[in-house]
């Protein structure tokens, strides 16, 4: 049961997110050069910043994009500690 509502949580989170990321990024999409009008690159970044993987070839470039940005990293930081718990819980032999 944990383990479905971890991945539910963390799967709703990065469509939201990237969601989010989108909408903010998408009118500077084609002055920037990176292509936020396509939603699995919103995806990708928000999978990358979500897991503190960060390898920097797309990245918010507006206010509110960069806002959406840090909390995609501070959301993550929640989410990886909850997969982490939930893994412990299941692996421990009590």
């Amino acid at each position: 049961m944990p383990v479905s509502i971890v991945s539910y949580g963390m799967f709703s989170s990065i469509i939201v997110l990237a969601y989010q990321l989108r909408l903010f990024e998408r009118p500077l999409s084609e002055a920037s050069g990176q292509n936020f009008n396509n939603f699995q690159n919103a995806i990708w970044n928000a999978v990358i910043t979500l897991t503190s993987a960060g390898y920097g070839e797309i990245f918010p470039k507006t206010f509110f994009g960069r806002i959406v940005g840090v909390l995609i990293c501070f959301w993550g930081v929640l989410i990886i500690s909850f997969v982490v718990v939930t893994v412990t819980d299941i692996l421990n032999f009590t």
